[in-house]
């Protein structure tokens, strides 16, 4: 068996090409790191460490590259082969792999190969629906022609997965606990289970929300209350107990939405709060600040971790707790080589903080949340004169 994968990055080998391996698939990564292609076709294999195992090495072998800005070719011939395609780039990236992805398929088309599964990994709400509307966008094969070819299948995932340096050597991290949650009713063969160590689910959404809004807006929010103590590992702030209290509280907060919402045990909520605050504090790895607060404006857009969970917060209970400051800690997050944080301290130079949380979190100036956000914002910036 065969499968593309999109996307050679800490998601993509440790976790992703980790499944894929033990399910039997011969993987090819494709992706624009020329330095990472050429590893993996050098040494036919990769290798990472177990984090929670004492850091013992895991090869994964049956492995090849394919090098995106000068290979699109064999790019598209690799998606026509393979038995399923997959992807983990970032979910503001999915635009760019489109028209490979469009191509691809339609060579599929063209040649009669069989309906394969695509499965967009990313820590985004519906990604797969997401790259299926920018693969149609691109005008290189219809709609009815895609659903010919593909069936687009959205997941959640989890999984801590870290780059560090030991010994002179960069090393890939992993953490053995992963939850990679599949949406068994998109299936080509909805009684299939092509990625083992998968959990398969008939509706999805209750548990992409739960991990977006409990795992990744408390992630977030370590990092953006992070830097604003200047701690340069997020590590640090989970060392700080108050960093550590709010975060547990914004993420028992996100936790009464999925109770109320999706009727999820509170005992339940909380031991999936426990266990991941444990993973988070072990101490056993460091991850840098200012990668877990890179892309600020897709943050804090209104369908993503800290303003999707605030206003469905405020619908169900009537009130805002934490979720105002750490959102107004996303918006005061400076860092001259991340794009997104440059073009939102731009905007709200030029126009204001209100006209900025208006326009990438679609919150009205006059909302309460918008004014409990703004109070924030201002306090933070004159702690930062």
């Amino acid at each position: 068996m065969k499968a593309v994968h999109f996307g050679a990055g800490n998601i993509g080998r440790g976790f992703i090409g980790d499944l894929l391996n033990n399910s039997g698939y011969f993987i090819t990564f494709l992706d624009v790191n020329k330095p990472m292609i050429d590893a993996i076709n050098k040494n036919g294999s990769y290798y990472f460490y177990w984090i929670d195992k004492g850091y013992s090495k895991r090869e994964v072998t049956n492995v090849a590259g394919i090098y995106l800005v000068d290979e699109q070719d064999a790019a598209i011939k690799a998606i026509e082969e393979c038995d399923i395609l997959t992807t983990s780039v970032w979910a503001d990236n999915l635009p760019k792999i489109a028209a490979v992805v469009a191509k691809g398929l339609k060579q599929r088309l063209v040649s009669g190969q069989p309906k394969i599964n695509v499965l967009a990994c990313e820590n985004a709400l519906f990604a797969s629906d997401r790259l299926r509307r920018e693969v149609v966008n691109t005008g290189i094969i219809t709609d009815a022609e895609l659903h010919q070819v593909s069936n687009f299948v959205n997941t959640s995932v989890d999984r801590l997965a870290l780059t560090n340096v030991r010994n002179g050597e960069t090393c890939l991290d992993i953490d053995s606990n992963c939850e990679l949650m599949i949406e068994s009713s998109a299936l080509v063969d909805p009684k299939s289970q092509p990625i083992q160590g998968a959990d398969y689910v008939e509706t999805l959404k209750p548990f992409i929300e739960r991990k977006l809004y409990v795992v990744n807006c408390g992630h977030a929010a370590a990092g953006y209350l992070s830097y604003l103590k200047g701690y340069p590992y997020v590590q640090d702030g989970f060392a700080d107990a108050e960093i550590v209290k709010q975060v547990e509280d914004l993420m028992w907060e996100s936790a009464q939405v999925m109770i109320k919402e999706y009727g999820f045990g509170e005992d339940e909520m909380k031991h999936y709060i426990k266990k991941t605050i444990a993973i988070w504090t072990s101490g056993t790895v460091k991850d840098d600040t200012r990668r877990v607060c890179r892309s600020p404006i897709r943050k804090v857009n209104d369908t993503d971790r800290l303003v999707a969970p605030a206003k469905a917060y405020w619908n169900l209970f009537g009130e805002e707790q934490l979720y105002p400051k750490v959102i107004a800690a996303a918006y005061a997050f400076v860092n001259e080589e991340d794009e997104q944080a440059v073009e939102l301290q731009r905007a709200i130079a030029q126009n204001g903080i209100e006209a900025a949380i208006e326009k990438y979190s679609n919150i009205p100036a006059t909302a309460p949340l918008a004014k409990q956000i703004v109070k924030n914002f201002l306090t933070f910036k004159e702690l930062q004169k």
